[in-house]
C-alpha cells in the first residue's frame, strides 16, 4: 500500500482529524506534513488518551 495514496483518500473523502495508536508517531508525522492544518494524535501512552477523546469531542461538535 502506498501511504501517499492513503493520504490523498483521507483529503478526498473529507477526513477532519486522524487518531493513531500505539505504535504511534510515525504516520502522523507523514499526515502532518502532506495534509497541513488536520488534527492529529499519536496515543503512544495511556496518558494520551484524554488528547485522542478532545479530538474525537471537537469533531464531533463541528
Amino acid at each position: 500500500m502506498r501511504w501517499d495514496r492513503v493520504m490523498e483518500s483521507f483529503s478526498s473523502a473529507g477526513v477532519t482529524g486522524l487518531i493513531e495508536l500505539s505504535p504511534a508517531g510515525a504516520l502522523v508525522g507523514l499526515a502532518k506534513r502532506a495534509l497541513k492544518g488536520l488534527p492529529t494524535v499519536a496515543v503512544k501512552t495511556p496518558d494520551d488518551i484524554p488528547a485522542a477523546h478532545a479530538l474525537i469531542d471537537q469533531e464531533t461538535a463541528a
